[in-house]
C-alpha cells in the first residue's frame, strides 16, 4: 500500500514538473523569432509577398497559436491594389504531444475577419498562385506525387466573416460569407450575403487530402438554398490526373425567374415573373464533355421549353460548344406577355470564343417559316458575317400577337424612346464585314397588299461601307435598285426603279382605281445619326408616271359639274350617286425633296376623260404638315363659257392628322386677272391640256422614265358650212367679257 502511494506521489510530481516545464516553455518561447522564416517560406511557395504582423503562443488547457495581420499581397500589375488575402486575426488550437512523433493535430482554427480582393483585366488576374513561366520551364516530376495526410489532422475551421471583393475593369461585385465552417476538411457550410439576399450552402466532398492525393472517384455534392432559388450539383470525378470520367448533374429551380436574374444583376422589363427549371447532365472529360441532357423550361412545360444535347470540346484551351436544340413557345401566359404567337425553333449551333456557326436553324410560326445558315466571327472590334436567310412563306403578323399583355413590372419599366431619337449603329457598322443573302419567296405584309411580295437581297459589308443590291417583286411588277451606306460619312443613299407596278394590288385604293400601272424611279440621299436627323437631311427626287387606267369614284366624276357652279347661279347640281369609270389619259409626279420637304410648282398632273388636274405646293415630312394647291380644269374649253373653270383652285393645308380644304382665293384671282388681260389684249390663251399628255410631259420634263406617245386630242372641227359669223357668236363682245370678268372676280373673292 505504501509502495502504491509512493508511485502515485511520484507520478503526480512528474506531471506537475512536466506541466511546469510546458508552462515555462510557453511563457518564455518567442514564436516571433520564426516570423521572418515563415514569411520567406510562404513568399517562395506562393510566388508573391507574404507578411505577418505578429505570431505568439497562448497558455491554455490546450496550447493555442495566434497570428495577427496575415497578408498575401499582389504582384504586378496589381501591386498597388488591396492584398489578395488579409486576415486580421486567427488562432489555431493544437495538441503538443503528437508533435513529438511528427503528428500535427489541430482541433480548431478560428478566423475573426478576412478580406479577399480579386482583380481582373483583359490580360491578367491576381489570384493565380503558380508562376506560369516557372511551370513551363520545370518538367513534371515522375513518381509518387501524392501528399501525405497521415501527419496532419484538422477537425474544424471557423470563419466569422469573410468579405469577397471582385473587380473587372469598372465592374465591381461584393459578397460576404458568414458563419463559414469547414469540418474534417470535407464538409463546408455557411451563409453568403450578396445583393441583399442570403444564401445558405453546404458542400460535401472527399477531403482536401483526397483532392491533393487525386483519389479516384472523388465525390462532390453542393446544395445552395435561398428565398428565390435552389441549386444542386452532385457527381464524381473518376480520374483526377487526366480529369476524365466526370459525371455531374446540375439542377436549378426558381420560383421567380425575374427576381433571380435581378439578383444576378440581369434586368429587363420583359423578363417574366414565373417559375423556371434547369436540368443538366454532363459526362466525359475536359477534352470532350458530352451534354447528355439539357432542359430549361419556364412555367413548367406549358409556356416555354428549351432542350439540347451536344458536346463541349477542348475546355482547357480552346473551348468549343456543339449543340443540337429545339425550342417551343406555347400559346400560354408567356406568349401573351411577350406579345408573340407560338413559335418553334430547331437547329444546330457551334460556339467558340471567337465564332458562332450554324448549318441550319429553322423557325416556324403559324404558316411562316424561316431558315438561317452561316457563321459569325469576332475579334477585337471586328465582326465578320457570312450567311443566308430563306423563307418560302413569311407573314410578319405570325410573329406578333394581338392584345399582348403589358410588362408585369410597370413600376420599373422604362418608356420606349420616341422613334425620332433612335440612333443609327454607325459605330457598330464600322466593325462589320462579310456577305449575307436573303431570299423570301412569299412575304405577306398586313392588309396593304392584295398579293405576296418576293425579296432577293445581297448585302455586302466592308471598309465602313454597305452595298445592298435588291430585287423586290410586288404589285405584279418589280422594284430593283441599290441601298448603300457609308459609316465614316454617316450617309445613306438609295437608287431604285419600278416597272409595271399595278396599283390594283394596294388595298387602300384598289376600290378607287383600276389598271393603273406605274413606272417609277427614286434617287435619295441623306446623312445623320438619328432617324429624325436622317429625315431632316433627306434630299433627292421621286418620279412616277402612267398612261393607262381608270378612276372608279362617283365624287371624281362629279367634279366637272362642280366647276360649272358659276354665274348661272344654279341653286343645286345633281352630283353622281353611282361609281363611274373615268379613263386616265396620263398621270405624272415629279417630286423634289430638299431637307425633308417635298416642294415644287405644279409637280403633279392628272389628265382624264372627265377632268384634268395639276397640283403643287409643299409637304414637310419633318413637321408633318402639308400645303398643296389643286387646279382642276375641264378638258374641252371650247364648249364652256365658264371662266371660273380656269381658276377654281382648291387648297389643302394643315397637319397630316387635320388637313383642311379651302379655296385659294389669291391664286384664283391671279389666274383670272392673267386670263382677262390676255383676252383684253386680244391674245388667245389656248390651254395646254387640249393636247393629251401635255400636262404630264410638262411635269416630267427630261425626267420622263419612258417616252410617251403624245396624241393630239381630236378637236371637233366645224363643218365648211359654218360661217365666221356663227363662230363669232360664241365669243363674247368686249363689254360682255368685261362684265363677265368682274362678276367672276366678285364671286371668287366672296367665297
Amino acid at each position: 500500500m505504501r509502495t502504491l502511494k509512493k508511485i502515485l506521489l511520484f507520478l503526480f510530481v512528474v506531471i506537475v514538473l512536466i506541466a511546469a516545464v510546458v508552462t515555462i516553455f510557453l511563457l518564455t518561447f518567442d514564436l516571433n523569432r520564426y516570423k521572418n522564416f515563415t514569411e520567406q517560406k510562404l513568399t517562395t511557395l506562393l510566388n508573391r509577398p507574404v507578411t505577418i504582423e505578429s505570431m505568439e503562443t497562448k497558455l491554455a488547457l490546450i496550447p493555442t497559436i495566434s497570428i495577427t495581420g496575415f497578408k498575401i499581397a499582389n504582384n504586378e500589375p496589381f501591386a498597388d491594389k488591396e492584398p489578395l488575402i488579409y486576415i486580421k486575426k486567427m488562432e489555431a488550437v493544437l495538441e503538443l504531444a503528437p508533435l513529438l512523433v511528427s503528428q500535427v493535430n489541430i482541433h480548431q482554427v478560428d478566423i475573426e475577419d478576412a478580406d479577399v480582393h480579386m482583380f481582373k483585366t483583359d490580360k491578367a488576374n491576381n489570384w493565380h498562385i503558380d508562376d506560369p513561366k516557372k511551370a513551363e520551364k520545370e518538367p513534371h516530376q515522375k513518381g509518387n506525387t501524392k501528399a501525405d495526410n497521415t501527419n496532419l489532422n484538422l477537425r474544424l475551421i471557423q470563419v466569422k466573416t469573410l468579405n469577397l471583393n471582385y473587380q473587372d475593369g469598372k465592374n465591381t461585385q461584393q459578397a460576404t460569407i458568414k458563419k463559414l465552417d469547414v469540418k474534417d476538411l470535407h464538409v463546408v457550410s455557411g451563409e453568403v450575403v450578396y445583393n441583399k439576399q442570403t444564401l445558405t450552402f453546404t458542400l460535401n466532398m472527399g477531403s482536401i487530402f483526397d483532392l491533393l492525393n487525386q483519389k479516384p472517384n472523388f465525390p462532390l455534392d453542393l446544395r445552395i438554398q435561398s428565398r428565390i432559388f435552389n441549386v444542386t450539383i452532385n457527381g464524381k470525378i473518376g480520374d483526377f490526373k487526366e480529369f476524365n470520367d466526370i459525371q455531374t448533374t446540375i439542377a436549378l429551380r426558381t420560383v421567380n425567374l425575374k427576381n433571380m436574374l435581378n439578383f444576378l444583376q440581369i434586368s429587363h422589363p420583359m423578363l417574366p415573373l414565373q417559375h423556371a427549371n434547369l436540368q443538366l447532365q454532363l459526362t466525359g472529360s475536359l477534352d470532350k464533355m458530352e451534354i447528355k441532357k439539357a432542359e430549361f423550361n419556364i412555367g413548367g412545360e406549358k409556356d416555354f421549353v428549351f432542350q439540347t444535347t451536344g458536346n463541349a470540346l477542348n475546355l482547357r484551351k480552346n473551348p468549343t460548344l456543339q449543340l443540337d436544340f429545339t425550342a417551343q413557345l406555347y400559346p400560354n401566359k408567356l406568349s401573351e406577355f411577350w406579345g408573340v404567337p407560338p413559335i418553334t425553333a430547331k437547329g444546330d449551333l457551334e460556339l467558340t470564343k471567337t465564332s458562332a456557326k450554324t448549318k441550319k436553324i429553322t423557325l416556324d410560326a403559324n404558316r411562316s417559316d424561316m431558315r438561317l445558315s452561316g457563321d459569325v466571327q469576332w475579334g477585337k472590334n471586328a465582326y465578320k458575317i457570312n450567311g443566308a436567310l430563306a423563307s418560302d412563306f413569311l407573314d410578319l403578323d405570325d410573329f406578333k400577337r394581338e392584345n399582348a399583355a403589358k410588362s408585369e413590372d410597370t413600376s420599373t419599366s422604362k418608356k420606349a424612346a420616341a422613334w425620332e431619337n433612335i440612333k443609327l449603329p454607325w459605330a457598330e457598322m464600322k466593325k462589320i464585314s462579310g456577305n449575307v443573302s436573303a431570299n423570301i419567296a412569299h412575304l405577306h405584309v398586313g392588309d396593304t397588299f392584295t398579293n405576296y411580295i418576293s425579296i432577293v437581297a445581297k448585302p455586302q459589308m466592308s471598309a465602313n461601307k454597305l452595298n445592298m443590291p435588291f430585287t423586290i417583286g410586288m404589285l405584279d411588277g418589280q422594284l430593283t435598285g441599290t441601298l448603300s451606306a457609308n459609316a465614316a460619312l454617316q450617309r445613306i443613299a438609295l437608287n431604285a426603279k419600278g416597272t409595271q407596278l399595278n396599283l390594283n394590288g394596294l388595298r387602300p385604293i384598289n376600290q378607287e382605281v383600276q389598271d393603273v400601272v406605274l413606272l417609277t424611279s427614286a434617287s435619295l440621299e441623306t446623312k445623320g445619326t438619328t432617324l429624325i436627323s436622317l429625315l431632316k437631311a433627306l434630299n433627292g427626287k421621286v418620279v412616277a408616271q402612267t398612261n393607262q387606267g381608270k378612276v372608279l369614284n362617283k365624287w371624281f366624276n362629279s367634279l366637272p359639274k362642280a366647276l360649272n357652279l358659276t354665274q348661272k347661279k344654279q341653286n343645286s347640281v345633281a352630283f353622281s350617286n353611282t361609281d363611274s369609270n373615268v379613263s386616265i389619259n396620263c398621270a405624272a409626279a415629279n417630286l423634289k425633296i430638299v431637307n425633308g420637304v417635298l416642294t415644287g410648282n405644279e409637280q403633279i398632273a392628272l389628265e382624264t376623260s372627265a377632268i384634268n388636274m395639276v397640283a403643287g405646293g409643299t409637304v414637310n415630312l419633318v413637321k408633318k404638315t402639308m400645303d398643296v394647291t389643286l387646279w382642276p380644269t375641264l378638258p374641252d374649253y371650247e364648249k364652256t363659257d365658264d371662266l371660273l373653270s380656269l381658276s377654281k383652285l382648291i387648297r389643302i393645308s394643315g397637319p397630316f392628322n387635320k388637313l383642311t380644304p379651302s379655296i385659294d382665293t389669291q391664286q384664283a384671282t391671279n389666274k383670272l386677272i392673267e386670263t382677262g388681260l390676255l383676252k383684253l389684249a386680244g391674245v388667245k390663251n389656248t390651254p395646254t391640256a387640249m393636247l393629251t399628255g401635255t400636262m404630264c410631259k410638262n411635269v416630267l420634263g427630261k425626267d420622263a422614265i419612258q417616252q410617251q406617245q403624245v396624241q393630239q386630242k381630236t378637236v371637233q372641227k366645224k363643218t365648211q358650212t359654218t360661217t365666221p359669223a356663227a363662230q363669232q357668236q360664241k365669243t363674247p363682245t368686249k363689254q360682255e367679257f368685261q362684265q363677265q370678268l368682274l362678276d367672276t372676280l366678285f364671286q371668287a373673292l366672296s367665297k
